[in-house]
């Protein structure tokens, strides 16, 4: 990712145990949920950038998961919405 579409953000997040994360800025990029054209939703999120040891890849805010509709199922690892023609995803 060049660093010239990373923009500041200087606040830091709190962490999992409470300690605090210092952020390196954040980038916004439109995201597609969804695996073929057909059945997909597109938006724009904001990803808030960090160096830290974590098992996870990214974490996507309920904010987001609200926007598109998702229900996670944890045990399954997979995430379920309805598309813009009414028929549900899963992925």
């Amino acid at each position: 990712m060049p660093t010239s579409i990373i923009k500041s953000y200087l606040d830091p997040l709190i962490g999992f145990v409470g300690e605090r994360v210092h952020t390196r800025g954040y980038v916004d990029l439109l995201i597609t949920f969804g695996n073929n054209k057909t059945y997909r939703k597109m938006l724009t999120v904001r990803y808030i950038l960090i160096e830290t040891d974590t098992s996870y890849n990214v974490l996507i805010a309920r904010k987001t998961l609200n926007n598109v509709g998702v229900i996670v199922s944890t045990p399954h690892m997979a995430m379920k919405f309805p598309s813009e023609e009414g028929n549900i995803i899963i992925v």
